[in-house]
């Protein structure tokens, strides 16, 4: 049976072995050679309370300053893990694994991104958007919050990390269909649909891509699918800047003007 690696788990279980290990050499250090003068100069009872409150700190300043040097240490070994700051992320929708273009409208937000060793925290916010006059702006009272409910490592896939979310939205999101999303088969007449309940759960997947060989990350691509009814998958694009984010979401909308002449 395939086990699950826990790797922040592994880490903090080295990271106690080694503030442990110091621990011991310190505190022994201590009593032989401290604590003897300590007693002599201010009496057997002050050098025990002073003992005691050594002891009571020095695990926890060794245990904060092993984990400050191991995520160092981490990060300068896999630089594209350091995802921490602020990126700018656009959804890109797919009908059966191709991009759909007749959505008059996009969701873009922006999202922040925490670590603490190999957890992430993923907090996201969009509005749906459209292009106008060469500019993207809001275009509705829609917007959505998703957070990260569940992350690990994806040892041995193409992907690096695999998410599960929450999603909570605000406002009604719709969406025209003229055709079956499943089987493709034509309506008569365009139907307008719901196309995901206001709270939701879904999976991401992601890969992270460095800035040459060992560089940071500069830009991820994810793809995302919400958890049925939702008819909500995709691709999900982050950037580092607002303007890469809205030059691709320009794209999207030239493609797709181009297909509607």
């Amino acid at each position: 049976m395939k086990q699950i690696i826990n790797h922040t788990a592994n880490s903090l279980s080295a990271i106690h072995g080694i503030a442990l290990s110091v621990f011991v050499v310190c505190n022994t250090l201590l009593q032989t050679l401290l604590f003897p003068l300590l007693q002599t100069a201010v009496g057997a009872t002050w050098c025990f309370i002073i003992s005691v409150l050594i002891d009571a700190t020095l695990y926890a300043v060794l245990y904060f300053i092993v984990k400050i040097i191991y995520d160092f240490i981490f990060i300068k070994q896999n630089k594209k893990f350091d995802l921490s700051g602020r990126w700018y992320h656009v959804h890109i929708p797919r009908q059966l694994g191709e991009i759909d273009y007749s959505l008059v409208h996009l969701s873009a937000g922006y999202t922040d991104i925490s670590r603490d060793l190999q957890d992430f925290t993923f907090n996201g916010y969009n509005k749906h958007v459209q292009v106008f006059s060469d500019n993207v702006a809001v275009c509705d009272d829609y917007s959505t919050h998703w957070y990260t409910k569940a992350i690990k490592f994806a040892d041995n896939n193409e992907f690096d990390l695999i998410q599960i979310y929450e999603a909570e939205s605000r406002g009604s999101s719709t969406r025209q269909l003229t055709s079956c999303p499943c089987c493709k088969t034509k309506f008569d007449t365009p139907i307008l649909v719901s196309d995901s309940d206001n709270y939701r759960y879904g999976i991401h997947t992601f890969k992270l891509f460095s800035k040459g060989v060992d560089g940071p990350c500069e830009r991820i691509e994810a793809e995302f699918c919400d958890c049925w009814p939702s008819l909500k998958n995709g691709d999900l694009l982050f950037f580092r800047t607002e303007e890469e984010r809205d030059e691709c979401i320009k794209d999207y909308f030239r493609i797709a003007n181009s297909r509607k002449q």
